[in-house]
């Protein structure tokens, strides 16, 4: 997966809102921005389907709620959620 931006963050938030299954969701986004990547390094282009390997690329095709206020209280626990989940997968560089 690529490094993360906001936009990333923001992306896969819309996405999992849509979503009926948050867990189920995000699984699926993170093995598509893998998938992406690692096809971007075999084949030095974007796969066809999912982009570059980032997360907001892996939501593409995905139906994603419009932005909700930063203090939306469901935001804030999607936000929540995916960075719980995320730094059990990104490597912490300290």
């Amino acid at each position: 997966m690529r490094p993360l931006l906001r936009a990333d963050v923001v992306a896969c938030a819309r996405a999992l809102l849509a979503a009926p299954c948050w867990s189920a969701a995000f699984a699926d986004i993170l093995a598509r921005a893998a998938e992406a990547d690692r096809w971007r390094r075999a084949e030095g282009r974007l796969h066809p389907r999912f982009g570059d390997g980032s997360l907001e690329a892996a939501t593409q095709g995905l139906a994603k709620v419009p932005e909700p206020a930063q203090g939306d209280r469901q935001y804030c626990a999607c936000l929540a959620f995916i960075y719980r989940r995320l730094a059990g997968t990104v490597d912490n560089p300290s």
